[in-house]
């Protein structure tokens, strides 16, 4: 069938954790749920994520390698009861929602079960042994065998039309009433073919994005790079992982999900679009065309970046293609932007290296070609023409059970632009450490779970050996205990370079929360 049914049950069902929530709205420390990671091509690359609470709240993610993407969302549902003993999980997943292996024959999947379970401590509860000494999780999928052939839906093409009526009613005065607007109507088209089960395209015609939620407000005040907004749009939001490349770490940043070859985003008002995505054995492809009506470009730096908008369309288009080995991966990536005199192409190459079960070598090299007319160039205040610039960037991750390390070493030339990415800081070279090392209670019985403390460290300077920009030294130390408690507590010299000056910023921080019993959570930061 098209359908997983779990039951679960506790030895105190009166502690369940249970609260109402919107979709995707899901506390890890206090609500009780569980789901399954599914690898419908069984590869170690990939897998879905779906999770039920016991309130009845959905919860889905694409999982790549160790990183989690919330943003993904299918049509599936889940129906949760409480029982005599816990509560009972009926999880609905259409093949449709999904991808899997083209074959007429019973297939190998990967899946774990897993299950939240927050009391006195946060029980974590896998189907599967995990291997502590290895960073890859999903190494660890059961490879079960389907009872015969799996087949999606027979709807394999679909049309959506719409037609959406805006009227915006304007106040001229502060005496004066609401003055109607007059109605504008908009019409848009979108189509979806699925070629077989892991392989799709689309396409959409004057798309309207109204009913597509708002992005989380952000401050902008004090920042010196262009701001990041994840992407919801459907159209560029499903099926896309597949043009996911390394992450470019910049320094004020370092560790943290920062720049992307790819962001949709940047596609920010298109009259078409149309895209091919799929998993085709153990190649991924990619390709996605559109004319952009709204151009908007980030002209990056070393020390801060701007934005400009301009009065003309571009043609934009994203080629990418990767191979699969094992826990393993290759790949090469292109893209172009065209128009109003405008062109920015780049070409990249990356890999991921799954040496042994602990220790990954991840490498991204690019180069790109950008020219700017007259009218962009004036725009921000530089000299039109063409400019180019390369990047690469080296990464090694090492984890074991008592401790974890990660360095990272980074090249980003001056002139290197990925203006179909959010990349807003260019112009350094980098170093990075980061390295954890953590002690676990010798049983259940103690009141503390484990205690582990770490640094997070770079150097970054301007390229051809100029301007220190960034030095950064962060201690933390963090202990588990029960009642759910946590206390972190941070200690940061960070000596950053903006126009001419060296500025040092100083900062500690103690931030403890506890959760004794459901309904009780409690936290308490300092800083300064």
């Amino acid at each position: 069938g098209n359908k997983a049914e779990v039951v679960a049950e506790v030895p105190h069902p009166a502690g369940i954790g249970l609260r109402y929530r919107e979709h995707d709205d899901m506390e890890s420390f206090s609500d009780d749920y569980l789901g399954v990671m599914l690898s419908p091509f069984d590869d170690a690359q990939w897998a879905y994520e779906f999770f039920c609470t016991a309130g009845g709240v959905e919860w889905d993610a694409f999982r790549q390698q160790n990183n989690e993407y919330t943003s993904w969302d299918a049509v599936w549902s889940c129906r949760a009861a409480r029982t005599a003993n816990g509560y009972e999980v009926i999880m609905k997943i259409p093949f449709a929602s999904i991808k899997f292996p083209h074959s007429p024959a019973p297939q190998r999947w990967g899946l774990i079960f897993f299950r939240n379970w927050p009391r006195n401590i946060r029980h974590q509860l896998f189907s599967r042994p995990l291997n502590y000494d290895s960073n890859c999780t999903l190494c660890s999928m059961l490879s079960v065998n389907t009872a015969g052939a799996v087949t999606a839906s027979p709807a394999d093409f679909q049309l959506i039309p719409a037609v959406t009526v805006i009227r915006t009613d304007s106040k001229k005065g502060a005496a004066g009433g609401l003055e109607q607007g007059s109605p504008a109507v908009k019409a848009s088209l979108d189509a979806r073919w699925v070629l077989r089960p892991d392989l799709e395209w689309s396409a959409t015609v004057d798309p309207n994005f109204s009913q597509v939620a708002p992005d989380v407000l952000q401050l902008s005040a004090n920042r010196q790079f262009a701001l990041f907004y994840q992407e919801n749009r459907p159209f560029f939001e499903q099926g896309t992982q597949v043009f996911n490349t390394p992450s470019v770490r910049y320094s004020t940043d370092t560790f943290n999900p920062s720049g992307t070859l790819v962001d949709t985003l940047a596609i920010a008002d298109p009259r078409f679009a149309t895209k091919l995505v799929g998993q085709v054995g153990p190649n991924e492809i990619g390709a996605l065309a559109t004319e952009d009506t709204a151009t908007s470009i980030v002209l990056p730096g070393p020390q801060s970046s701007t934005t400009r908008s301009f009065d003309f369309s571009t043609r934009d288009e994203l080629l990418r293609y990767r191979y699969d080995v094992g826990a393993s991966a290759f790949g090469v990536y292109a893209s172009d932007r065209d128009g109003g005199g405008y062109d920015s192409g780049l070409y990249a190459a990356d890999g991921d290296w799954q040496i042994d079960p602990s220790d990954t070598l991840t490498a991204l090299v690019g180069s790109s070609t950008t020219d700017y007319p007259e009218a962009v160039a004036s725009g921000f205040g530089i000299p039109p023409g063409i400019v180019k610039g390369e990047l690469w960037t080296l990464d090694y991750a090492r984890t074991r059970r008592n401790y974890n390390f990660e360095l990272n070493l980074s090249h980003i030339g001056d002139g290197f632009r990925a203006d179909l990415g959010y990349l807003p800081q260019v112009g350094y070279d980098q170093g990075a450490l980061l390295g954890e090392y953590d002690f676990y209670a010798a049983d259940d019985d103690r009141w503390w779970q484990n205690f582990g403390f770490g640094t997070i460290s770079n150097w970054t300077r301007a390229t051809d050996g100029g301007t220190e920009l960034d030095r950064k030294v962060k201690l933390y130390a963090v202990l588990h205990a029960n009642d759910q408690a946590q206390v972190l507590f941070y200690a940061t010299r960070d000596e950053q370079y903006y126009q001419g000056k060296t500025f040092t910023l100083d900062q500690y921080e103690v931030d403890t929360t506890m959760q004794p019993v459901g309904w009780l959570n409690a936290e308490v930061d300092a800083v300064g």
